[in-house]
């Protein structure tokens, strides 16, 4: 984070240094993740924590451009229980952005045209997904093969623990595939891309349905088409659950 070197690397001429900055970022939080996740908070280890999070505020105040394009690799990197670094990446939006008010009375959030716009994602998620990937796709565009909603809940775990870097890649990829059939909301309960979530909304266990439920919470950030379509979701999802649980749940990670 030297200012001889950090602003030298996010300046670069064709954005050439940040693949290098990203690297070292997640590399950072890659160390952190098991002292925050098992919340180990040492002296040296909360110094460290208090610096990466200046670090992150200072991107995030001069190049919130590359939080925004690198967020789904960052999200990964950082523990469900580090809110505040979580949100601190997921708060940035363009520069050349001007937010609505979300205090105005006539707001209507449907009509914004940035809401029609995808985000840029330079985060290679597709990877992640693995031999997941073809599968997915065929379903997304086919509906087929009819068992896949049934075999998908096991391929998301590793032994008995959940994957929750395929999960993230998961569901950003069906929200790639489902904010383009956004423009009939009609149909979009019985589209390809909501009976997935709904799916293992409801026949995954709690902690399942956690990871699930804050890896689609990620998307909700500045207006785009992945956050028009997760905010349906979530308004979907809650309005149609029949297990208070999963209410409860939904209700928790959005606060």
């Amino acid at each position: 984070c030297h200012r001889r070197f950090m602003p030298h690397l996010l300046q670069a001429a064709g954005q050439k240094g940040w693949p290098t900055m990203h690297r070292l970022l997640v590399s950072l939080l890659s160390f952190l993740q098991p002292f925050l996740r098992d919340a180990l908070m040492t002296d040296a280890i909360r110094k460290l924590y208090e610096s990466t999070v200046r670090i992150i505020l200072v991107i995030l105040h001069d190049f919130p451009e590359f939080l925004c394009d690198h967020h789904a690799s960052l999200c990964d990197a950082i523990p469900a229980s580090c809110v505040q670094l979580r949100n601190l990446v997921l708060s940035a939006f363009p520069r050349s952005m001007r937010l609505p008010d979300p205090f105005s009375v006539h707001l209507k959030v449907d009509e914004l045209e940035a809401m029609r716009q995808p985000p840029r994602v330079l985060s290679d998620y597709t990877v992640t997904l693995g031999k997941l990937r073809t599968p997915l796709e065929m379903y997304l565009n086919t509906k087929q093969p009819r068992d896949f909603l049934q075999l998908l809940p096991a391929q998301l775990r590793t032994g008995p623990d959940f994957n929750v870097p395929l999960v993230n890649a998961l569901v950003l990829h069906v929200g790639a595939a489902g904010s383009k059939g956004m423009t009939n909301i009609t149909t979009m309960p019985l589209s390809p891309a909501m009976l997935v979530l709904k799916h293992l909304v409801t026949v995954e266990e709690p902690e399942g349905r956690y990871i699930l439920l804050n890896a689609m919470a990620n998307q909700l950030r500045y207006p785009n088409s992945h956050t028009h379509f997760f905010s349906y979701c979530f308004l979907y999802l809650f309005s149609e659950a029949d297990n208070e649980l999963v209410q409860e749940q939904i209700t928790r990670v959005l606060l």
